[in-house]
């Protein structure tokens, strides 16, 4: 018996959160699952039955977990993330209802050890018990499994290897609205050129994108590993390459950075340059990076105690939901990245 309840006892758990749609999937998968559930049975015949089964293994690895906090890993004295504005997360996690920490890491020892001692507080300051990150792909020599070990609390991806297509049904099932923040110019170039352009910067390559790596690419899986890269202008894939003006990836730049990843914009732009490019059309090897706008599960003056209730739009009361809307933002090329200057503070609307 003692067993029994002893399994049964909820785990507390954290999300490695950037915002981004990989990390509010996750936190949306824990808050309400039946949502997901209930749209899998309208997916496509096709495949319906096997994403649905696929989706509940999924959420069978994090059964018990019980989401009481997010959490961002910043390093210390490094500018702001311009793919992923900590401003715009802090938004994010209140309509959420969720308590957002902010931990600072830094090269001192290394960033290994950093990451080490900040999951170990999480553990014996906050409780907490399991990690759960929005990772699909293995991120700089499986970080993150390394930084977690002997700390007492558990890593899971439970997006890990997902399938892309099944991936943006989950994020439309929410109503999620991300917006493309960030675009890495290079991915959009017919592969011919990727490698020539490799070829041309390989010794390049192996000096910034070991720093790159090393310091600020290891916050939590492949969305924050581009966006701290971009803080500083360069990248893993080609550090400070120019594509020429007129070029097939400034021309993609200019087409998705500011529009939402809706299915229009899926078939219409991202479809084609998989075919034409070779690129990853969840973005997963870098080629873009969102922030997530709305969520079904959005709502103002949201409580956390009220995400775990079943049904609906998450059972918030009554409470109208709410969408956020970005400052006054403008495009920036800088090196081999297309972003956002925000020119004003983002901020929640009660959504239409």
């Amino acid at each position: 018996m003692t067993e029994i309840a002893a399994s049964a006892k909820p785990r507390k758990a954290a999300v490695s959160f950037t915002g981004g749609k990989d990390s509010m999937t996750v936190t949306n998968l824990l808050l309400n699952a039946s949502i997901a559930l209930e749209a899998s049975k309208s997916w496509p015949e096709d495949v319906r039955d096997a994403w649905a089964g696929d989706l509940k293994s999924r959420l069978e690895t994090v059964a018990g977990c019980e989401l009481a906090m997010l959490v961002t890993f910043v390093p210390v004295g490094a500018p702001p993330f311009k793919a992923h504005p900590l401003e715009v997360m802090k938004l994010q996690a209140a309509a959420l209802g969720l308590p957002h920490l902010v931990m600072e890491v830094s090269a001192a020892p290394t960033f290994l050890d950093s990451y080490h001692h900040n999951i170990t507080q999480l553990r014996t300051q906050h409780g907490v018990d399991v990690l759960v990150t929005g990772d699909m792909l293995d991120v700089c020599s499986s970080f993150m499994p390394r930084a977690a070990a002997g700390t007492g609390v558990q890593l899971l991806s439970p997006l890990w290897d997902i399938n892309r297509r099944l991936l943006l049904e989950l994020v439309w099932a929410y109503g999620m609205e991300p917006v493309i923040t960030c675009v890495n110019v290079t991915k959009f170039v017919e592969p011919s050129k990727q490698q020539d352009k490799k070829e041309d910067k390989r010794e390049q390559d192996k000096q910034g994108a070991a720093g790159q790596q090393q310091g600020q690419g290891q916050q939590a899986g492949a969305e924050v590993c581009a966006a701290a890269v971009v803080t500083v202008g360069a990248g893993p894939a080609g550090a400070g390459g120019e594509d020429g003006d007129g070029a097939p990836g400034a021309d993609y730049a200019a087409r998705l950075l500011g529009q939402p990843l809706s299915r229009q914009l899926h078939a219409e732009l991202l479809l084609p340059a998989v075919e034409r490019f070779g690129v990853d059309e969840a973005g997963e090897w870098g080629e873009y990076h969102t922030m997530v706008l709305a969520s079904r599960l959005f709502h103002a003056s949201a409580a956390a105690s009220a995400a775990s209730s079943s049904g609906g739009d998450g059972g918030y009361g009554g409470r109208p939901p709410v969408q956020l809307v970005l400052g006054p933002h403008t495009p920036q090329r800088e090196a081999d990245y297309a972003y956002l200057t925000h020119h004003g503070p983002p901020r929640l609307v009660e959504r239409q």
